[in-house]
């Protein structure tokens, strides 16, 4: 999360809360949702719709640890990079079942 927060400038997202340089709770972040297995917490759901997230995102491994990702939105911000071929690395998540790209550059 820490990757996604930097190449993604998260200093300027509309709303920001606990990202940074150092997170000391993924789960508390905001536009994150997390699930457990009884032992670790995991991240099942990033939502940053419309936060003006800007970058490029043609490097898949900035969700390489992310494995339990069900759900991933990032409509509506001003993400750059090859997104098509972005959205076909995403096979690799086998519990990924909603995507939304939408509407960025």
């Amino acid at each position: 999360l820490v990757q996604i927060s930097n190449v993604l400038s998260s200093e300027n997202w509309t709303k920001n809360n606990g990202w940074g340089s150092t997170i000391s709770n993924m789960c508390s972040l905001y536009g994150v949702i997390c699930g457990t297995d009884g032992v670790d917490d995991f991240v099942t759901e990033l939502n940053l719709a419309a936060n003006n997230l800007t970058g490029n995102i043609d490097d898949i491994t900035l969700l390489s640890n992310l494995m339990n990702l069900e759900k991933l939105d990032l409509d509506s911000n001003s993400i750059v990079g090859n997104l098509t071929t972005f959205s076909l690395n995403l096979v690799q998540f086998s519990n990924l079942t909603y995507v939304d790209l939408r509407l960025n550059e």
